[in-house]
C-alpha cells in the first residue's frame, strides 16, 4: 500500500480523519484543498469565481494527479470525484476510501441556518449531499454561505479560530469554533502566566482567538490560547 486517499462530500470529515489516521499510521498528512489554494495564491472560492467551476476542475486534477508524495494520507476536495485523470490515478496506485456522510448527517450539521438567514434566502439539500443557495440579494446569499461553510469546514490541527465562549467549568472553558462544534480550552492553556479561576479570565459570550493543538482518538477537539499570546509576545 502506498498512499491512503480519502474523497467524500464536503464536510464529510475528510481533513479530521485524515490527521487522525495519519498519525496512528505514522503518514504525512496532505490537505489537497491547501495545495490547490497555494497554486494559485487565492481561495477556493476565489478560483471559482475567477475559472468557473469547469476551470477549477481543471486545476483540482492537475494538482492532484501532480502529487508524487508517498506513504501519505491525502484528504481530497468534495469534487474530486468529477477529476478523471487524478482518480484513475489514485485508483491505480493508491488505496481509495470514500466517507460516506448520510444525507441526515449533512442536515443535522446545517441545523437551525435556515431560520438564521435573510428572508429572501431559500436553501435546499439534495439527497446527494448538495446545498443550494437561492437569493436575489448578493449580500444575504454570501451570508448564507458563509454560514454553511463554517458548519460543513473540516476542523484541522494547526489552524486558529475565532470563537466563542459557550460554557464555563472549573477545569477551563468550551469553546465554539463554528458551527456549533465546540473544543475545551483547558484552564492550563488560557495563558502563559497561572490562571486561578476560569471565570478571572473568560466569560460566556467572549469572542477569543485559538488554535487547535490536538484532535484525541476519540474526535475531540483541544485548543489554546498560549502560543497566541506568545507569538504577540514577542512581536511586541
Amino acid at each position: 500500500m502506498n498512499n491512503i486517499v480519502l474523497t467524500g462530500m464536503p464536510g464529510a470529515g475528510k481533513s479530521t480523519i485524515g490527521v487522525l489516521l495519519a498519525k496512528v499510521l505514522g503518514y504525512k498528512f496532505i490537505d489537497a484543498d491547501i495545495l490547490i489554494q497555494n497554486s494559485q495564491g487565492m481561495l477556493l472560492r476565489e478560483i471559482i469565481a475567477k475559472y468557473g467551476d469547469d476551470g477549477f476542475l481543471k486545476i483540482e486534477n492537475d494538482v492532484n494527479k501532480g502529487i508524487t508524495d508517498q506513504h501519505a494520507v491525502i484528504a481530497t476536495g468534495g469534487s474530486a470525484v468529477y477529476c478523471t485523470e487524478a482518480m484513475e490515478k489514485y485508483m491505480a496506485e493508491d488505496t481509495v476510501i470514500y466517507i460516506n456522510l448520510p444525507y441526515e448527517e449533512i442536515a443535522n450539521r446545517l441545523g437551525n441556518i435556515k431560520r438564521g438567514c435573510h428572508k429572501g434566502v431559500k436553501i435546499d439539500i439534495e439527497e446527494d449531499g448538495r446545498v443550494c443557495i437561492y437569493t436575489d440579494d448578493q449580500e444575504a446569499g454570501n451570508k448564507a454561505l458563509k454560514m454553511i461553510e463554517d458548519i460543513a469546514k473540516d476542523i484541522e490541527v494547526g489552524k486558529i479560530y475565532d470563537g466563542k465562549v459557550t460554557r464555563i467549568m472549573n477545569f477551563g472553558a468550551f469553546v465554539d469554533i463554528g458551527g456549533g462544534r465546540e473544543g475545551l480550552l483547558h484552564i492550563s492553556k488560557i495563558s502563559n502566566k497561572r490562571v486561578e479561576k476560569v471565570e478571572d479570565v473568560l466569560a460566556v459570550g467572549d469572542e477569543v482567538r485559538v488554535k487547535v493543538y490536538e484532535i484525541d482518538n476519540q474526535d475531540r477537539i483541544n485548543l489554546t490560547m498560549k502560543d497566541l499570546e506568545e507569538n504577540k509576545e514577542s512581536e511586541e
